[in-house]
């Protein structure tokens, strides 16, 4: 994990870029800031704004205060693999 961090910091600093990664490095590692799995590279995750964030937050507790009526399960930001090779966060 540490390592994952490390080359991003140094290689690419805050700048949004993209450098190689196996998937299993990816899957088992964390990035700060937070990144997504592309065609066989990690890239930087757009952050989104504070309104938006307020109304994810608004969405899931309309969801999470249902749960047990509607026998879902809610959550925010999970991470998907949408495609082989690509795992990315819903927006």
């Amino acid at each position: 994990m540490l390592l994952a961090k490390l080359s991003w910091e140094v290689n690419h600093g805050s700048h949004s870029a993209a450098f190689a990664c196996a998937v299993e490095v990816y899957l088992t590692s964390s990035y700060e800031p937070d990144a997504e799995y592309v065609d066989g590279a990690v890239e930087e995750r757009q952050m989104g704004e504070w309104s938006h964030a307020d109304w994810q937050a608004a969405i899931l507790e309309f969801f999470r205060s249902r749960r047990v009526e509607w026998n879902i399960r809610a959550a925010v930001e999970l991470r998907v693999q949408v495609s082989t090779g690509n795992f990315a966060f819903p927006m």
